[in-house]
C-alpha cells in the first residue's frame, strides 16, 4: 500500500511545514493498519493504567503523611519531654526536674490486653453476647503479636490533656484513690472506645502481667492526630521513644496498681512559663540525653517526614519503570515490524526527497502518537477505577492502606508520562536508526531470510555473563552486609536483568531448535518450514518474548524467592507438638505432676520451661545503629532440665548441634550459668563455645548475669514461634531464644513458679477438654503470691491461658505467606495480561509482513487451516520460549536470593535454603500458555478471510 502525498510538499523550504508533513505521514501509518494500532493503543493505556493506579495509591499514602501538622499531637501542652535512647527513663522523675520551673507532668505507658462485654477476647469471633462484669477476665499482654495494643496511661493531670468529648475527667483526690475498689475509673480515647464497643459507663477488663482489673468509662477524650504516629516521632530523632497519646488514662495510683508496682514516666508534659524555657533548662535535658518536642520541632518533623519517605517513592518509581518498561516493549514490536513491512515505502520517499533525519522524526513522531494517546487513556482509565472501582480487592494496591486516594493526583500525571514518553523514544530508536541506515536501492530489494534471522552471538554471550557479576557480589568475601545488600539491589539485580534480556534470542533459538519438532508432529506442519517461519520473525519474536517474560519472571522469581526464605520459618523438627502457657501467676512447682496428668498429654514427654525476656549487656547485635528482625537488644532466654530436653536417646528438644554435643551437655549440667546457642546467632553477635555475654535481669537493672556458651545448635521455625508463643514478655521483637538448664534461669532471675511447659500430644488429644482441664488447675492457685519482674508481688486470680499448637503455627504461617503472596504477584500476573497484547500484535505482524509469502504459500497449497495451525504453532514457541526465559531467571534468582540471605541477619540466620515450588510454576506456566493462546487466536482467525490472490495483489 503506497501513499498518496502532493509533491510540493517536499520541496518546501520552511521546515514547519516539513514537520507537519512528517506528523501527517506517521498519523497515516498508524490509519493505515488500525488492527495493530488499536492493539498497540489498547497496550499502552493499559500500562499507564497499572502505572496511574499504583502510583495513585502511593500518592495517596505520601499525601496522608503530610496532612499532620504535627503539633496537634501536643494537645493542651506546649512541649514534651522524651528519652532518646531505651533505658533514660528513669531520669524523667529526679529531683531535678520536679524542682524546676515549669511544672512538668508526668505520664506513663504500658502495654495492656483489653475485653468488653461488646468485645470477645483476642482471637475470638465477633457477635459474642455480653458478659457479666464480674467474670471479665483479660490476660496479660503478649508481644509480638500483628495487633496494636492499647495502652494504658497513667496520669498526675488535674485537666484532659486534650479535649473531651463526653463524661468528665480523673480525680486525683489521694485519700479518695486510696480507698477506691474495682471497677476503676478511666477516660477513654474516642478511637479506642469505637475500636472495643466502650461507651460511658461500660465496665471491661484489662491485662497485665500482674493479673487482670475491671475498669469503668467515667469519660471520653478526643483522639490525639495518629496519622502515621510512630514516623512522625522518629523523624523528629531516629532514637525517640514515641509517646504513648491514646488509649486508657487512669490515676497514676491505679496504674501502678495494675503494673504491680511503682511505675517511672515514659514521657513529661508542660507548658512554657512567660512563653520560654531558660537556657539552664535546655542544657540539662540535652547532658542527660532528653528530646524537648514542641509546636515548631513537630511542624518540622511533619514537613521532613512527607519529603523524605523514600521507601514509598522508590515503590512509586518502580510501579513507573515497569509501565517504561511495558511501553518500550509494546511500542517497540509495533514499531519494528512497521518499519520491516514499509522498508521499501521508505526507501521510496528518500528517492524522492525525504532525508534521513526526516525520515527519523516521522519514526518518532508515530511512537509519540502511541506514547501521547496511551498516557491520556491511562490516565482517564485510571481516574475511572480509582473513581469507582478504588474498593475492589482485585484491584487493591499491595500497599494500599485506609481509604483509597479517588483522584489522580499531580505527581502521577508527571511521571506517568515521563515514563510513557521515555518508553516511547526508546522503542523507536532502533526501528529509526535501521530505517535510516539502509541503503534507497538496497531497500527497494526485499530483505532475504538470511537478514531476518541475523543475531548477534557476542550480544547473547555478554547477556549469558553478565549475571555472574551477581555471583561475585554474593562470594566476595569482606563486604559489610550493608555494602553487600547495596550492591545486590542497586547493581546486581539490574544488570542479571539486562543479561537475560540481551540472552532472550539465545532462548527463542534454543527452544525452537528443541521443541519444534514435538510441534510440527502435533500440528502436521512440515519442520524446515515451521523453523523458517520463526527464523524469519527473529528480532521480533525475540522482543515479544522479553515483554512475557516481564510479567512471568517476575512472578517465577517471587515464587522461587519466597519458597526458598519461608522454609527456614516452617516450625522445625526440634519443635514439640504443644506449648501452653498459664499467666499471669503461673503453676507452683509441686503441682507440676498435676499438669502430666492432664487429658492428652504424653507425660514422659512433658517439661516446664522457664522463660525470662532480658537486655544484652553489651549491644551485639548492632541494635543500636541499625535495627531489625533479629538486631534487637534483648533475647529469650528458656530454662528446662537438661538430660530430659536436650540429651538421652529421645530428648523433648531434638536439636541438631554444630558442636561437640557431649562436652556442652556435660557443661549445661554442672553448676554455673552455661547455655545453647542458635548458630544464626552466634554468628550475628560474633560468639563461639567458650565465648561469655552479659544479660540485664528485668527486675532489677543492677543485676548482671553473665552466661557461657557451651554449644552451637540450628534453630529454625524458632521465630514463628516466639512470636506467638507469648515468650515475648517485655519487649515486641527479640533477637533469639537461648537455651540453659532450669536450674541456672531460676537462680539467675529469681524465677519461682512455672508459667510455661512443653509437652508431646497423644493420638485423640482434644483442645477444648484439655483447655477445660487446665483451666481448673490454673484457677486452684487464686489467693497465692507470684513475683512480677520488677514490680514486687502479686496476688494470683483469674489466670488466661494460651496454647500454641506445633500444627497451627504451620498453618498460620501458610497463611500468612498465602496473603503475601497473593498482593505481591498480583503486578506479574497483571502485567502478563497486558503483555499478551504484544503476542496480539506478533501475531498480526506475522501476517501483515508476511502477506506475499503467505499469499504464495496458500497459492501453492498451503490451506486456511494448516496456516492457522502454523500461527498457533509459532505462538506456542514463542510461549515455551518466554517460560524457559522466566524460569531460567527465576531459577537463578531465588538461588543468588538464597544464598544472599545467609550473609544477612534479617530473617533471623536461614541459613542456606533453595526451595522450587513446581506447581506453582506449572500453575504460572498454564497461564502463559492460556494468555498466548487468547490473543493469537483472533489474530489467526483473521487469517483465514484474503484469498491467496488478495494477498499477492495487496502486496
Amino acid at each position: 500500500m503506497y501513499l498518496r502525498v502532493p509533491l510540493c510538499v517536499f520541496v518546501s523550504k520552511k521546515e514547519s511545514a516539513a514537520m507537519f508533513f512528517q506528523f501527517k505521514l506517521a498519523l497515516a501509518h498508524l490509519l493505515a493498519n488500525p488492527a495493530r494500532a488499536l492493539l498497540t493503543l489498547l497496550g499502552m493505556i493499559a500500562a499507564a493504567t497499572l502505572a496511574a493506579w499504583t502510583v495513585a495509591s502511593y500518592d495517596g499514602m505520601l499525601s496522608q503523611q503530610g496532612q499532620s501538622q504535627g503539633d496537634e499531637q501536643l494537645g493542651k501542652y506546649d512541649f514534651f519531654i522524651l528519652p532518646s535512647k531505651a533505658g533514660q527513663d528513669s531520669a524523667l522523675l529526679t529531683p531535678q526536674y520536679q524542682s524546676t520551673d515549669p511544672v512538668l507532668e508526668p505520664y506513663s505507658c504500658s502495654e495492656v490486653s483489653l475485653r468488653s462485654p461488646s468485645a470477645p477476647a483476642r482471637g475470638g469471633r465477633g457477635g459474642a453476647p455480653a458478659v457479666p462484669p464480674a467474670e471479665l477476665v483479660a490476660p496479660p499482654p503478649l508481644k509480638g503479636l500483628p495487633i496494636a495494643l492499647p495502652y494504658l496511661i497513667g496520669c498526675t493531670s488535674l485537666e484532659a490533656p486534650r479535649q473531651l468529648e463526653a463524661g468528665h475527667w480523673l480525680s486525683q483526690d489521694e485519700a479518695a484513690l486510696a480507698e477506691l475498689k474495682q471497677p476503676f475509673p478511666c477516660v477513654v480515647s474516642s478511637n479506642l472506645a469505637k475500636r472495643f464497643g466502650l461507651q460511658l459507663q461500660t465496665v471491661f477488663a484489662v491485662g497485665s502481667h500482674a493479673g487482670s482489673f475491671l475498669l469503668q468509662v467515667s469519660g471520653l477524650i478526643e483522639p490525639a492526630d495518629s496519622k502515621n504516629h510512630w514516623a512522625l516521632w522518629r523523624s523528629l530523632d531516629p532514637a525517640l521513644s514515641p509517646p504513648g497519646l491514646d488509649g486508657v488514662f487512669v490515676s497514676w495510683r491505679i496504674a501502678e496498681q495494675v503494673a504491680g508496682g511503682s511505675l517511672q514516666a515514659s514521657y513529661l508534659a508542660g507548658n512554657l512559663p512567660k512563653g520560654k524555657l531558660s537556657k539552664s533548662f535546655k542544657q540539662a535535658l540535652q547532658d542527660e540525653g532528653l528530646v524537648l518536642a514542641d509546636g515548631a520541632a513537630l511542624r518540622r518533623a511533619a514537613k521532613k517526614l512527607q519529603r523524605s519517605d523514600t521507601r514509598l517513592r522508590l515503590q512509586s518509581w518502580t510501579a513507573s519503570g515497569l509501565s517504561m518498561l511495558i511501553a518500550f516493549f509494546i511500542i517497540f514490536t509495533s514499531l519494528s515490524m512497521g518499519v520491516e513491512e514499509r522498508i521499501r515505502q521508505y526507501a521510496l520517499l528518500r528517492s524522492v526527497a525525504l532525508t534521513r533525519r526526516q525520515l527519523v522524526f516521522s519514526i518518532l513522531c508515530e511512537s509519540l502518537l502511541f506514547a501521547l494517546i496511551g498516557w491520556l487513556g491511562g490516565l482517564l482509565a485510571g481516574g475511572l477505577l480509582l473513581r469507582y472501582f478504588s474498593a475492589s480487592p482485585i484491584l487493591q494496591s499491595p500497599m494500599q492502606r485506609g481509604e483509597a486516594l479517588r483522584l489522580i493526583g499531580y505527581n502521577t500525571v508527571w511521571l506517568t508520562a515521563l515514563c510513557s514518553i521515555l518508553g516511547a523514544l526508546g522503542a523507536a530508536a532502533l526501528p529509526a536508526w535501521r530505517a535510516a541506515k539502509r541503503d534507497i536501492l538496497e531497500s527497494l530489494q526485499p530483505s532475504s531470510l538470511q537478514e531476518r534471522r541475523q543475531v548477534s552471538f557476542k550480544v547473547c554471550i555478554i547477556g549469558l555473563l553478565l549475571p555472574l557479576l551477581q555471583i561475585w557480589i554474593i562470594t566476595q568475601p569482606g563486604l559489610a552486609e550493608m555494602s553487600r545488600v547495596k550492591l545486590y539491589s542497586l547493581l546486581g539485580c539490574p544488570v542479571t536483568a539486562l543479561g537475560f534480556v540481551l540472552a532472550a534470542p539465545f532462548f527463542l533459538l534454543a527452544v525452537n531448535y528443541i521443541f519444534s519438532p514435538l510441534l510440527a508432529f502435533l500440528f502436521r506442519l512440515p519442520l524446515p518450514f515451521l523453523r523458517s517461519q520463526l527464523d524469519a520473525n527473529l528480532w521480533r519474536s525475540s522482543g515479544t518474548v522479553v515483554a512475557l517474560s516481564l510479567g512471568l519472571g517476575f512472578y517465577m522469581m517471587i515464587l522461587i524467592w519466597s519458597a526458598s526464605l519461608l522454609k527456614p520459618f516452617l516450625p522445625g523438627d526440634w519443635l514439640p507438638e504443644l506449648f501452653a502457657s498459664v499467666a499471669p501467676g503461673g503453676l507452683q512447682e509441686s503441682d507440676f505432676d498435676l499438669v502430666k496428668e492432664l487429658p492428652g498429654l504424653e507425660a514422659q514427654a512433658c517439661l516446664p520451661v522457664y522463660v525470662e525476656q532480658c537486655q544484652l549487656a553489651e549491644d551485639l547485635t548492632g541494635s543500636a545503629l541499625r535495627q531489625n528482625v533479629v538486631r534487637q537488644n534483648n533475647v529469650t532466654m528458656m530454662g528446662m532440665p537438661v538430660q530430659e530436653a536436650y540429651g538421652g536417646k529421645q530428648p523433648l528438644l531434638p536439636f541438631e548441634f554444630l558442636s561437640d554435643k557431649q562436652s556442652a551437655l556435660q557443661k549445661l549440667a554442672s553448676p554455673g550459668n552455661y547455655c545453647l546457642l542458635p548458630s544464626f546467632f552466634a554468628e550475628l553477635a560474633g560468639l563461639a563455645v567458650g565465648d561469655s555475654f552479659g544479660l540485664v535481669s528485668p527486675g532489677d537493672p543492677k543485676n548482671i548475669q553473665r552466661y557461657e556458651v557451651a554449644g552451637l545448635i540450628r534453630l529454625n521455625g524458632w521465630h514463628w514461634f516466639s512470636k506467638f508463643s507469648g515468650t515475648r514478655r517485655h519487649y515486641t521483637r527479640t533477637a533469639a531464644i537461648i537455651f540453659c538448664s532450669e536450674q541456672s534461669l531460676r537462680q539467675s532471675f529469681n524465677l519461682q513458679r512455672i508459667n510455661y511447659f512443653w509437652s508431646q500430644i497423644k493420638p485423640d488429644f482434644e483442645e477444648k477438654q484439655f483447655m477445660r482441664a487446665l483451666q481448673q488447675l490454673a484457677d486452684s492457685q487464686a489467693g497465692q503470691s507470684f513475683q512480677v519482674s520488677g514490680k514486687g508481688q502479686a496476688i494470683v486470680g483469674k489466670q488466661s491461658l494460651k496454647l500454641t499448637l506445633k500444627s497451627a503455627l504451620h498453618s498460620s504461617i501458610m497463611a500468612r505467606t498465602e496473603q503475601i503472596l497473593s498482593g505481591m504477584l498480583r503486578m506479574p500476573k497483571l502485567l502478563l495480561w497486558i503483555m499478551s497484547l504484544a503476542v496480539a500484535n506478533t501475531a498480526l505482524a506475522s501476517i501483515r509482513v508476511r502477506r506475499l509469502e503467505i499469499g504464495l504459500m496458500r497459492a501453492l497449497g498451503l490451506d486456511r487451516w494448516g496456516l492457522m495451525r502454523l500461527l498457533l504453532a509459532e505462538t506456542l514457541l514463542i510461549a515455551l520460549s518466554s517460560i524457559s526465559l522466566s524460569l531460567a531467571y527465576g531459577l537463578y534468582s531465588g538461588l543468588c536470593s538464597a544464598q544472599m540471605a545467609t550473609h544477612i541477619g534479617f530473617f533471623g540466620g536461614m541459613g542456606w535454603n533453595f526451595v522450587v515450588p513446581w506447581s506453582r510454576i506449572w500453575q504460572g506456566s498454564l497461564l502463559m500458555f492460556l494468555v498466548c493462546f487468547v490473543a493469537a487466536i483472533i489474530p489467526a482467525l483473521l487469517a483465514l478471510r484474503p484469498k491467496p490472490l488478495e494477498l499477492i495483489q495487496t502486496e
